[in-house]
């Protein structure tokens, strides 16, 4: 549980953020505790910041069968063009997002890869990425996610996926965000604790195969967030995404996420995190158990400057994985790693990322496919 105790330690270490803290959906916090007679309660601006921070972490190798013929090297200039196009998007200035859940890692392997996976997603994990990959699953498949953020904070999501014919798939996923609770004293000297904030998305997920391996795919969300046990906010939402398989083991991705209405408490609200993202992804496999994947990828958030995610997997025998990544364009978020473990159709992927001072954030996710 955060107490004042600590908020000299954290006012230092989020120093660099305060500025930007009063314009996220976490000054609705503020808000609500100042109605509760928080006044001047300092606490606030930390709680803020230390959301914010988290908002920016943003807290199976299926190889295609190669095309015959000759590569089409303007349709691969094409595609490295729309690559970069969310990086050649200017800023909005004056446009701050809040809902930062429905940015929070989602996917062990997804994070160990710097969260490149766009292009990438051929598994469970492509509902909170790219729905059109939902379609490159082989087989229904399980999965719950847990991640442990800053002290008493917590995000986790179950979902569930299978093909339903031979070029279609579909999935759904429910994600729950807890704040932690907060402490305070009221206008008569009583203690009095209540629970900072609590968010549910709940994603509904299709895709379709289009022609040749060529895929797209479409999310219908649904948030419920709650502040300070006093107020309510809710709104829907829609992700939607291409898979387009280029040569051989190229890959490209593009998916356009969080499109919707406001969320609102009351009169107030913030628009949603939407994001313009891109890129390509290449597969290598030799002696017929090694497989080497690399991806990169653009992004471009309607409230920030672009982004750039890059990450690579090693995988054996598709039982072990190690993977490597890297975000920039982030005040925390840099490096990130991870590994997994395959046996049975069950499997066990960790992943971590640097969050500079604050130490590391770590995500662990279990899959069964059956």
């Amino acid at each position: 549980m955060m107490n004042l105790s600590k908020h000299a330690y954290y006012k230092k270490m989020c120093s660099s953020l305060l500025r930007d803290c009063v314009t996220t959906r976490q000054k609705e916090i503020a808000s609500a505790l100042t109605l509760l007679a928080m006044t001047e309660n300092p606490l606030n601006a930390v709680i803020a910041s230390d959301r914010r921070e988290r908002g920016n972490l943003v807290f199976r190798v299926k190889t295609q069968s190669p095309r015959k013929g000759k590569i089409s090297w303007g349709i691969i200039g094409l595609m490295i063009l729309m690559g970069l196009l969310p990086a050649t998007y200017p800023c909005q200035a004056g446009l701050i997002s809040g809902a930062r859940v429905l940015t929070y890692p989602a996917s062990a392997r997804a994070l160990g890869l710097g969260d490149a996976y766009t292009a990438m997603a051929d598994d469970l994990d492509a509902i909170y990425f790219n729905p059109a990959g939902l379609q490159r699953m082989s087989k229904p498949q399980i999965s719950a996610t847990y991640f442990k953020t800053l002290e008493d904070t917590f995000y986790t999501t179950l979902a569930f996926g299978m093909p339903a014919t031979a070029s279609s798939a579909w999935g759904g996923s429910v994600a729950y965000f807890d704040a932690g609770r907060l402490d305070y004293i009221t206008g008569d000297g009583s203690e009095k604790s209540v629970k900072a904030m609590q968010d549910c998305v709940v994603t509904l997920s299709g895709s379709l195969c289009l022609y040749a391996g060529n895929c797209a795919g479409l999310n219908v969300k649904f948030l419920s967030s709650r502040l300070a046990e006093s107020y309510s906010g809710f709104t829907a939402a829609l992700d939607g995404g291409v898979s387009y398989h280029v040569w051989r083991d190229l890959q490209f991705g593009l998916a356009i996420k969080n499109l919707g209405p406001k969320l609102k408490y009351g009169q107030a609200g913030d628009l949603l995190p939407s994001s313009l993202q891109a890129g390509l992804a290449y597969r290598w496999s030799w002696v017929g158990k090694h497989v080497l994947a690399c991806s990169a990828e653009s992004v471009k958030p309607l409230d920030q400057d672009f982004k750039f995610h890059t990450g690579v997997e090693y995988g054996f025998n598709k039982m072990l994985f190690a993977r490597a990544g890297y975000k920039a364009g982030y005040d925390l978020a840099g490096f990130t790693a991870g590994c997994g473990a395959a046996l049975g159709g069950v499997q066990m992927d960790y992943a971590f990322a640097g969050m500079g001072a604050f130490g590391l954030n770590h995500l662990v996710t279990l899959s069964v496919k059956f």
